[in-house]
């Protein structure tokens, strides 16, 4: 049984061996984009082509067949892998392979779609599969290490997905995603290692949780812990990759990441955080954070433009509920009779109504962008509906069985919490559903002119996703599951349910037939740019202007890039003919035959002072604030000195602590 195990877990990465070993015998002169891929598709499919869409179903008939708590032991594998497949592992592995699968037959029919070739078709399921393989993986991990370098693989691979299109805005959120994922790793392992410290050297997760809930320097690893997987988790303030990485992700890419691999960060707070343990100053952060990022997310998303922007900003609305859950499990005291065991219930429940449903919701923005009949767009906009309606929370959907949980854990937040809690959990529901509301009138009303219509292999696995979100609460309500009144499915409970959406529906009537344009101007006045705080980082650590020197020659201009910050917002079409708050000087043309009046190793590149940004081209030590030297530096090397700079202060931290 544990073999089978092994097996299923590893099967994305037998495929990726197979792709990275076959030859592809597809040219690419003379054929248009998408014509290749159709012959690939055909009676001549790879092997790997024809098995990828296949790969996370064994790992799905695991988590739904194999024995409870079946465990395997594997000393030779890194300090000693232990895998187990409990309850908490089961949730996440079926969930995390549903959703992979659904993406993975969605992208064998969008790719050809949006015309890939085949060569961008054979990289995308590469680091598809190289991704995928980590996030399987490190879920049954019961020790530290192995989930660590699972972790890492499925982190870093996940980079080559962000970037698939090469474009200057892609690169920017590429670098976002990879300084931030660089320092989450190090802060987490840095707690990491700690915890192992206390558990004195013991690796396995029930050790270092057991010595952590009595250890001195509890909070200090809690805080270590919190900020490096809060990052994946897109706890505010850590989330600023979200917003970054969705829209420059393909869309099949954008499901998993938002609906499995920021549930990764989760995972390891359900094995290692002691629970019950009155740890009142990380719990009350995570509440507050939680907090924070449920209402505002949703307001900054209300401002978006790009709907899967907008989704990205809903994902850290969603995830604020999760870290305030977390925060209510770490304040709560086991030792006076609170019950925690609901309370994690309640965050499995919710994680899987969150990753079905924004699953779902990033593989429908991908249909409404290709070619559908009249009815078939009116079916796919109507589910978008009840995605964002349960979302919301509304009546006999997943969203309101995941609500009534935790309504039912909010006691554990003490009396001075709980009233107001009580209230803003419910109002939640409003700000959901305006934003959802906002997100249907961003999808396109027609395909993209030339591209051909969505094939069965798109519908379905986005149709499989809808129906999960129905299925949810009738299996929770299934033999030894909840009661109905638990889950609120009774007349009362249905209608406190539906009032929030419905608030949010006439409001949206309201604003729409009184004052539309008011409401555009007023959206256009308070928008904020993807990747919110790293702008707000640019605006204090911007220069002051530079004079600019004109260069003679033209092709001293050709090698600037942007600065890093500057590529997180190209130029939208609703801002054509608004005059640039700054730009760079054209070089000057020179007359044909006439010489420079420079040698070229005299010329300087055209300089270029935009507020709010970041320099591209570094001046001395002298020119410039310290902090600001670093930050240009870290931008503009697209990762490497991240990583460079991040592991000496790994380092450093590592000597420290032994």
């Amino acid at each position: 049984m544990g073999m089978l195990l092994v097996l299923a877990l590893f099967s994305p990465l037998a495929i990726l061996i197979r792709l990275l070993t076959s030859g592809d015998s597809t040219t690419e002169e003379g054929l248009e984009y998408g014509q290749g891929n159709r012959d690939r598709h055909g009676p001549n499919t790879p092997t790997w082509l024809a098995a990828a869409p296949w790969a996370p179903l064994p790992a799905l008939l695991a988590a739904l067949f194999l024995p409870e708590d079946l465990t395997l032991d594997l000393p030779w594998l890194f300090l000693g892998t232990l895998l187990r497949l409990d309850r908490t592992a089961r949730i996440f592995l079926a969930l995390t392979a549903t959703v992979w699968l659904a993406a993975g037959w969605y992208a064998r029919g969008y790719l050809p779609a949006t015309g890939e070739r085949p060569s961008e078709e054979r990289r995308f399921w590469g680091w598809f599969l190289a991704t995928m393989g980590g996030n399987l993986l490190l879920i049954p991990c019961q020790d530290m290490v192995s989930f660590t370098v699972f972790f890492t693989v499925m982190s870093l691979s996940a980079y080559g997905l962000v970037i698939h299109h090469p474009s200057a805005p892609n690169r920017a959120a590429g670098r976002a995603y990879l300084a931030l994922a660089i320092l989450g790793e190090v802060v987490a392992f840095a707690g990491l290692v700690w915890a192992c410290r206390l558990a004195q050297g013991e690796v396995t997760f029930a050790a270092a949780a057991t010595a952590l809930a009595a250890g001195p320097s509890r909070d200090a690893v809690l805080w270590l812990l919190i900020a490096g997987f809060g990052i994946k988790l897109g706890l505010v303030p850590l989330h600023v990759w979200l917003p970054l990485a969705h829209p420059a992700a393909p869309t099949p890419a954008s499901a998993v990441l938002s609906g499995v691999i920021i549930k990764t960060g989760l995972l390891l707070w359900l094995r290692l955080f002691p629970w019950g343990t009155g740890a009142l100053l990380p719990g009350s952060f995570l509440v507050l954070a939680g907090l924070t990022g449920t209402f505002g997310a949703a307001l900054a998303g209300l401002t978006q433009t790009n709907p899967k922007a907008l989704l990205a900003y809903s994902s850290v609305s969603q995830m604020g509920f999760v870290a305030l859950a977390a925060g209510l499990g770490l304040r709560a005291d086991a030792g006076s009779g609170a019950e925690i065991e609901p309370l994690l219930i309640c965050l499995g429940v919710f994680t899987v109504h969150h990753g079905l449903t924004k699953g779902a919701l990033f593989l429908g923005v991908g249909l409404t962008q290709t070619s559908l009949s009249p009815a078939c767009r009116r079916i796919v906009m109507g589910g978008l509906g009840l995605l964002g309606a349960s979302l919301a929370g509304c009546s006999l959907t997943s969203g309101q069985a995941a609500k009534a949980l935790l309504k039912g854990s909010l006691p554990l937040a003490g009396a001075a919490w709980q009233p107001t809690l009580e209230v803003l959990v419910p109002l939640s529901g409003v700000t959901t559903m305006l934003l959802l509301l906002r997100f249907l009138a961003l999808l396109p009303r027609e395909g993209k002119p030339g591209l051909p219509a969505a094939p069965l292999t798109m519908l379905v696995p986005w149709a499989g996703l809808l129906l999960g979100m129905f299925l949810l609460p009738v299996a929770l309500l299934g033999p030894g599951g909840f009661s109905p009144a638990t889950l609120g499915l009774t007349v009362g409970g249905l209608g406190k349910a539906a009032l929030p959406p419905l608030a949010a529906l006439a409001m949206a009537a309201v604003a729409r037939r009184v004052a539309p344009s008011i409401a555009e101007r007023l959206r256009a006045c308070l928008e904020v740019p993807p990747g919110d705080l790293l702008h707000l980082v640019g605006l204090f650590v911007a220069s002051p202007p530079v004079p600019a020197r004109p260069p003679t020659l033209a092709a001293a201009s050709s090698d600037v890039a942007l600065p890093f910050l500057n590529d997180l917002s190209p130029p939208s079409p609703a801002h054509k003919g608004v005059e640039p708050i700054a730009s760079c000087p054209l070089p000057t043309e020179t007359p044909q035959g006439s010489q420079p009046t420079l040698p070229l190793s005299e010329v300087s590149p055209p300089r270029c002072s935009i507020p709010g940004t970041l320099d591209p081209l570094l001046p001395s030590w002298g020119e410039r604030p310290v902090v600001e030297w670093v930050l240009a530096g870290i931008s503009r090397f697209e990762g490497f000195s991240t990583g460079l700079l991040l592991m000496v202060l790994l380092a450093a931290g590592l000597a420290f602590l032994l």
